[in-house]
């Protein structure tokens, strides 16, 4: 992919999710083509070069790390116990960088929503070469 790649991920799929009309399947565990969004998501951030990755859980917090932990190993989880918007799910995941006195550039993304590699790599060689 492209030639640099934030270092971390942060994810998140803290939300209750009530578009989907689910209230036994996380958002990010519904399946596309057979595999659940977020191990989908995972391995594309992988393929992009992010090696470390945050999940912030909150609704359905155990069925959300069953399914990742299937697929990916080493993967933080930090659960947000009050659901207060999409701002304080991202903090959650800052905070635990912080914790770990880890810096470096981090994508935050939504858990539920695909993105393409190609589109990663653009949005990382615009990140890189405009000097953000």
């Amino acid at each position: 992919m492209g030639k640099r790649a934030p270092k971390y991920s942060i994810i998140l799929a803290a939300g209750k999710g009530t578009r989907m009309h689910s209230a036994a399947l996380h958002k990010v565990c519904f399946p596309i083509d057979g595999k659940p969004v977020i191990n989908r998501n995972l391995a594309v951030y992988k393929e992009c070069g992010i090696n470390s990755h945050i999940v912030v859980v909150g609704s359905l917090a155990g069925q959300v790390v069953e399914t990742v932990g299937r697929e990916h190993e080493g993967v933080i989880f930090v659960y947000q116990a009050e659901q207060l918007g999409t701002a304080h799910a991202a903090r959650q995941g800052a905070e635990v960088l912080a914790l770990l006195d880890e810096q470096g550039e981090v994508l935050v993304v939504a858990g539920d929503r695909v993105i393409e590699p190609l589109v990663l790599e653009k949005l990382f060689d615009l990140f890189y070469s405009s000097k953000c």
